[in-house]
């Protein structure tokens, strides 16, 4: 009989395990207690490359291949560039209401008002980013907008975003797991 629970056992976990892998439900960074899941950064670097090939479809220039080699600079700029993007998001989130209190109001305010008057559709979103409205918002909407909002109220304080995001950078604790980067405390490696 306990060779049997072993089995049973041994099987569940393999099949959580690739559940687990298969949906990205595991974190790849860690940003102050904060986990940034695989599957948020894949939806994050696919709606990021899909928006190099749509800038391309529009100037009539060629479209990006990802798989090739010889874009694998680009490619790897990308990676980088959308995890620091993810890390600088959970950053503003987490410490912009200090800086701006109603932060998230003021941040959704912006998003519905700028949504309202482009017109942005779920078609929209869905042909540019490949994304749906509501995920269009949460990731990449939102951080825009508290980035904004953070600018604004800091220059009316005469101090600059980009001194007060090294600032919140060099406090953070961040960890990566299962990527090739690392974090130096001004950002990505």
């Amino acid at each position: 009989m306990p060779m049997r629970k072993f089995w049973y056992v041994f099987s569940l976990a393999v099949i959580s395990g690739f559940v687990i892998y298969a949906f990205g439900l595991y974190p790849v960074a860690l940003v102050n207690g904060t986990p940034i899941f695989a599957r948020t950064w894949t939806r994050t670097l696919d709606a990021e490359k899909r928006v190099v090939n749509v800038r391309a479809y529009a100037s009539h220039a060629e479209l990006v291949d990802f798989s090739s080699p010889k874009n694998a600079r680009l490619l790897d700029a990308i990676r980088k560039n959308t995890l620091t993007f993810l890390v600088d998001s959970v950053l503003m989130n987490a410490e912009g209401s200090r800086v701006v209190p109603d932060l998230e109001q003021l941040s959704m305010h912006r998003v519905n008002d700028e949504l309202g008057r482009n017109q942005v559709t779920e078609q929209t979103a869905s042909a540019v980013y490949g994304l749906d409205l509501a995920t269009l918002k949460e990731m990449v909407l939102m951080p825009q907008a508290r980035q904004e909002v953070l600018d604004q109220t800091l220059a009316a304080e005469q101090k600059n975003f980009g001194d007060w995001l090294r600032g919140a950078r060099g406090r953070a604790k961040v960890r990566f797991f299962f990527v090739p980067f690392t974090w130096d405390r001004e950002g990505i490696k």
